[in-house]
């Protein structure tokens, strides 16, 4: 499947057996918003401590798909 929907994309994880973190999962709409906003809209932004926020998130889920 050809997607840039988060959502979708953690769909696909899950079907083989990834488990997704429920933050990620939740906030999949909104960060799929962002990617296609960031992407079409030069006047597009996001509060700093809120890409920190997600960016936290999905550091410490690499960290635990490593061990």
């Amino acid at each position: 499947m050809y997607t840039h929907k988060i959502y979708d994309l953690c769909a696909i994880a899950e079907s083989y057996g990834i488990e997704v973190p429920k933050g990620i999962k939740d906030n999949a709409y909104m960060y799929s918003d962002w990617e296609a906003a960031g992407r079409y809209d030069l006047h597009f932004s996001v509060r700093m401590d809120s890409v920190e926020k997600a960016l936290r998130l999905v550091e410490k889920w690499m960290k635990e798909i490593k061990k």
